[in-house]
């Protein structure tokens, strides 16, 4: 099959890796949430969102910003089930270095909020439960009840930047120790390089709710030579395969409706792929094992 660069609104968020290169994202203004390390009713409507697969769950991300702040929030099992703690990775100068610098930064928050300017990882004298120039709601503390909301907020004046600025940017949920998830699914810690080009953008983003979501589902899977996608959707959505090194492999439009539509896959190599379906503003992945 070909490969086709779907063009996206400025609300719509751009993912994919086509032909070795990231798509531009445009992050939009919304409303300013509490940094509460809650959901409050619509607080996060108006929001981008996007998702980090785990092996057998998910993170929420949802993203915006009001002008003066970036916001995000990591929601899904964090601590639950994985002991996971999320980060955001900016390259405020967009640079091509593809090495860590004085514009690159770091945020994390786990038992306490940490950050540093130029070096990934640094705890050495950033930690501390509240910082005056950036917030991580709330703090994550071993044992129940159990942290798998964080809020974050990050001025424009901490990082340097302007509305219209385009940045790198990142999204990390991690044990520190042993296990990496990205969005991108590409993206490495190591190289500001792989994040995302991210426009601080003036669009409004249109999120629909969560019971509007498409549903869908793989089958068979494993799959050999093809497998069937039943979406049941109000919209048209795109498909798209990548293989478990970020590569997109394979890319297909979908019809609004109930409906199963065959996706041939007899041209791939066996293996473990992820299967991405976006829908306006909104993607969610699953794993899908061909043989």
């Amino acid at each position: 099959m070909n490969l086709k660069k779907l063009l996206f609104a400025l609300s719509v968020i751009a993912f994919a890796p086509v032909h070795g290169q990231l798509l531009t994202f445009h992050l939009c203004t919304g409303s300013t949430p509490v940094m509460d390390g809650s959901i409050g009713p619509g607080e996060w409507d108006d929001a981008n969102r996007t998702t980090i697969l785990l092996s057998n769950d998910s993170i929420v991300i949802k993203l915006k910003h009001n002008g003066d702040s970036l916001f995000f929030l990591f929601d899904g099992p964090l601590e639950s089930s994985n002991v996971l703690f999320p980060e955001v990775l900016i390259d405020e100068g967009y640079t091509n270095t593809g090495i860590w610098d004085s514009t690159n930064w770091w945020f994390h928050v786990s038992a306490t909020d940490c950050y540093y300017n130029g070096q990934y990882g640094n705890y050495s004298g950033t930690c501390q439960p509240d910082h005056p120039t950036w917030s991580g709601l709330p703090n994550i503390t071993p044992g129940f009840p159990y942290t798998d909301i964080v809020e974050m907020a990050i001025p424009f004046s901490t990082i340097g930047i302007n509305t219209g600025d385009t940045i790198r940017l990142a999204l990390v949920v991690t044990n520190t120790a042993s296990a990496w998830k990205y969005w991108p699914y590409s993206a490495s810690r190591n190289n500001p390089n792989t994040w995302m080009p991210t426009v601080i953008s003036t669009c409004l983003s249109s999120i629909p709710e969560v019971n509007a979501e498409p549903e869908w589902n793989i089958f068979p899977n494993p799959a050999t030579s093809d497998f069937t996608i039943q979406l049941r959707a109000a919209e048209p959505a795109t498909l798209r395969l990548y293989t478990i090194s970020g590569q997109q492999c394979l890319q297909q439009e979908l019809p609004a409706g109930d409906a199963a539509t065959a996706v041939s896959v007899a041209a791939l190599a066996p293996g473990i792929y992820f299967a991405e379906l976006c829908q306006g503003g909104s993607c969610s992945r699953k794993k899908i094992v061909l043989y």
